[in-house]
């Protein structure tokens, strides 16, 4: 199975952070947002959302804010979220 970031990139979910990237893309589904709306409301590049799921980029607390505000939820869920799938405490 495959995911797609949008319609040029896809994520090979052998290398990713999966269930980071699933419950990510469930609250985008639940908006019906794609990444181009994420990178809005995150005002972020895409290309860190795509680093982070792939474990290429550490999740911070600017970036668990963001989210955060984007999804109505708070950064310790992402956090939380994030060390339970990373086994890599927050710093």
């Amino acid at each position: 199975m495959r995911y797609a970031l949008d319609d040029t990139t896809e994520i090979n979910p052998e290398v990713m952070n999966e269930l980071f990237y699933e419950v990510l893309k469930d609250e985008m589904d639940a908006r019906n947002w794609g990444f181009t709306d994420l990178d809005y409301e995150c005002e972020c590049h895409g290309l860190i959302l795509f680093e982070l799921a792939h474990k290429k980029r550490p999740l911070t607390d600017d970036l668990a804010e963001c989210l955060a505000e984007a999804f109505g939820t708070s950064s310790e869920y992402w956090w939380n979220l994030y060390n339970s799938t990373n086994n890599t405490p927050k710093e």
